[in-house]
């Protein structure tokens, strides 16, 4: 039985840890991992925020995964990415996800309007 973990390397946006943090850490969960004899450490690829105060932060798991290289001696290290044609894209996510979330657009421009008036 092999075993691996993955993470969409969430990133919560309410001042308990920066970024570069977040990043450290999960360099640090892939090192115990790897030590801990797992087979596979896997990352998920993301843009954007889920909500206004949670982000998924890794936009580019290659990056992530050299520096884990680095660190790690046995360990895979895999990226869990799934490319969506533009049709598929245009004639069912984006539909649905508007069905799903009809007010998104919405709370994100209110969004956008209390960080700018913030600063």
């Amino acid at each position: 039985m092999r075993f691996s973990l993955f993470t969409v390397v969430d990133h919560y946006e309410d001042g308990s840890r920066s970024l570069a943090t977040r990043y450290e850490q999960l360099l640090d969960q892939i090192v115990e991992a790897d030590r801990l004899g797992f087979d596979a450490f896997w990352i998920g690829e993301h843009h954007g925020y889920l909500t206004p105060k949670l982000a998924l932060a890794c936009s580019n798991p290659a990056i992530v995964l050299s520096a884990a290289a680095q660190r790690t001696q046995r360990i895979g290290l895999n990226t869990a990415v799934a490319n969506l044609s533009l049709r598929l894209l245009a004639e069912e996510v984006i539909p649905r996800f508007r069905e799903s979330f009809p007010d998104f657009q919405q709370m994100m421009a209110e969004e956008s309007t209390h960080e700018s008036i913030a600063k």
